[in-house]
């Protein structure tokens, strides 16, 4: 099975050698390569992924982007001396005195280079060379040609061996003899890489051995070619990561990072890690085997609780995935078949459709059936797991701090160490209003009912004046009530709220205080992509609005009962009070986000 891409280098690593027969230059540059000089090769080793198009001109490219890898070896072998085609009358090169450790490797695998001869010289053109190359790169087997490549590159007495990459993913090695080089990464086993939200990244495979020629004809825009003896390569790797997300609330399918929801809904999450064709180890005996283990796993913290994993799919691989429509073609697999679903990060017992909710961590196994569908990828895969969370009673509310859970990769190949690599952590913010209510002796003789659009909600309480949202999957519902009340002093906290608008309607009251004659709603805006902190919060009663305070994810209002002047039992009130509502919220936030679709909980 041949992986895809282990190198995604420029096309010039091929392209460069060709024999390129160009007259000399008007300018006076001199097709005649000279040989009192020394070269340098850079090499700047850049994620798969970093965006970046490379014109793989062979001279250092400025637009190169923040994506080196550091810790990362690799050895410059030559195997060739170079010298000029036609005569030296024109830009061009061949290649004579080949290695002959070089010629037998090749040999040993089938591949036989063919000469030619020129000015009675024995040489080997460009192509030659780049083809065999890429013919023992392309071998598979018990152990592949590239790794037989790389093994002779790592080994070899004239090998020489560059600085690890640093930061930037550069290492230069400079004053080499002219000439053509094997070029091979030797080891990367020390890179395991900090990618964000706690993420970790891996790399799959080293980049496949290349050939490069000191110096190597260049030019720009149509300029006439001449001889670069400073030359810059981009070799890339394609690196395992464990991307997950939260599904979008309003369209069901854009994937986020973070989402803001109330105590009791549902979290949509998407885990979407990388399985690449083949993962081999540099030192290991046998590689490019199939995969023998491929584990997904979840650990939620207390404010989440699995709900339900709604499917695993397995697909070719999907560089930076957006929607959920970039899995619209990928294989659904079928539990206790593909794959089987089990409790906890350790221990064997199972889960099913039945008995998921409440879990606070579970594994996706792929079974025999599931792996065999993964190695069918020749190029590559995904492995995509679904499934429902739940912010429950126990979540982090109102201080801008967010519910997490955090996936965890375990993969192995036949005959290689298992691997294991933690995803992102996408978060989970709730917020939460409290109200003072002022003017009476007993506050906890008022209470009130709160809606959302239509719905009214019910809450459990958990102490005098503090109420959360019902969760409906974990909340005992006898216990739920659809009137909250302040303690005695007036103190009223509602937990684990949405960014969304909730309006409260006062039922009862003291005796001798009129209720308050309009309801008020409050509408409590985040900011987007959420990240705990309240934008801003609203309060709308007849007509007008103010600003409320607003600390961290907690929005805060005060209101007051007139003594009532006719003492009784009902009626119209007098109105509301409002003594504490001021702005706090910072200048140059995102504007008030649309209210969101509802969740089906």
């Amino acid at each position: 099975m041949k992986r895809i891409c282990k190198i995604l280098l420029v096309p010039a690593v091929v392209t460069m050698f060709a024999a390129q027969l160009v007259s000399a230059a008007s300018d006076g540059r001199s097709p005649v390569i000279d040989r009192n000089r020394t070269a340098s090769l850079t090499l700047i080793k850049l994620k798969e992924n970093d965006g970046h198009v490379y014109t793989g001109s062979g001279k250092a490219d400025a637009q190169v982007t923040a994506a080196g890898m550091a810790g990362i070896r690799f050895g410059a072998l030559k195997i060739a001396d170079i010298e000029n085609a036609a005569g030296d009358a024109a830009y061009g090169t061949y290649f004579t005195n080949i290695d002959s450790s070089f010629q037998s490797l090749l040999q040993e695998n089938g591949i036989t280079l063919t000469p030619q001869t020129i000015g009675g010289k024995t040489c080997y053109e460009t192509e030659t060379l780049v083809q065999a190359v890429n013919s023992m790169n392309a071998i598979s087997g018990e152990v592949p040609g590239e790794v037989k490549l790389n093994r002779f590159v790592a080994g070899h007495s004239a090998t020489n061996h560059m600085t690890p990459t640093g930061a930037d993913g550069k290492t230069v090695n400079n004053g080499l003899p002219l000439g053509l080089y094997l070029v091979a990464e030797t080891d990367y086993s020390a890179y395991r890489e900090a990618a964000g939200s706690g993420a970790e990244e891996l790399i799959s495979n080293p980049s496949s051995p290349f050939l490069v020629s000191l110096p190597m004809t260049s030019g720009d825009d149509g300029d006439a070619s001449y001889w670069l003896y400073d030359v810059t390569v981009y070799p890339k790797n394609q690196t395992i990561r464990v991307p997950k997300f939260i599904v979008s609330e309003d369209d069901g399918k854009t994937l986020l990072t973070g989402g803001d929801y109330e105590i009791g809904e549902t979290v949509h999450q998407v885990i979407a890690p990388d399985a690449p064709a083949v993962l081999h180890l540099i030192s290991d005996t046998a590689e490019n085997r199939a995969y023998e283990e491929y584990v997904v796993a979840d650990e939620m913290e207390a404010g989440l609780s699995l709900k339900e994993v709604t499917a695993v799919k397995v697909g070719p691989r999907v560089a930076s995935p957006a929607s959920l429509d970039d899995f619209a073609s990928f294989e659904t697999l079928s539990l206790n078949r593909d794959y089987r679903l089990l409790a906890g990060l350790s221990g064997e017992t199972p889960l099913s459709a039945s008995n998921t909710k409440g879990s606070k961590a579970f594994r996706v196994e792929l079974l025999a059936s599931g792996l065999q569908k993964l190695n069918a990828l020749t190029y590559g895969g995904q492995v995509v797991v679904f499934f429902d969370a739940l912010l429950t009673k126990d979540a982090k509310d109102g201080s801008a701090e967010a519910n997490k859970n955090t996936p965890t990769l375990t993969l192995k190949h036949v005959n290689t160490s298992r691997a294991s690599i933690r995803g992102n952590t996408p978060e989970v913010y709730s917020y939460r209003l409290d109200v003072k209510k002022n003017g009476l002796t007993d506050a906890s003789k008022a209470s009130f009912s709160v809606r959302r659009g239509t719905a009214e909600l019910s809450f459990i309480e958990e102490s005098a004046g503090v109420y959360h949202l019902l969760d409906h999957d974990l909340d005992a519902a006898a216990q739920a009530v659809t009137r909250i009340k302040p303690a005695a002093n007036g103190q009223l906290r509602i937990r684990g709220l949405d960014a969304d608008t909730y309006e409260l309607t006062e039922r009862t009251t003291e005796s001798g205080h009129e209720l308050l004659k309009s309801v008020f709603q409050v509408a409590l805006a985040g900011v987007s992509p959420p990240d705990g902190m309240l934008r801003s919060a609203t309060l709308s009663t007849e007509g007008a609005s103010t600003a409320l305070a607003v600390n961290k994810g907690t929005a805060g209002v005060t209101v007051r009962n007139r003594v009532s002047l006719i003492l009784r039992t009902g009626g119209a009130g007098i109105g509301l009070f409002l003594l504490a509502a001021f702005v706090t919220a910072g200048a140059g936030l995102l504007v008030l986000r649309a209210g969101k679709k509802r969740r089906t909980r």
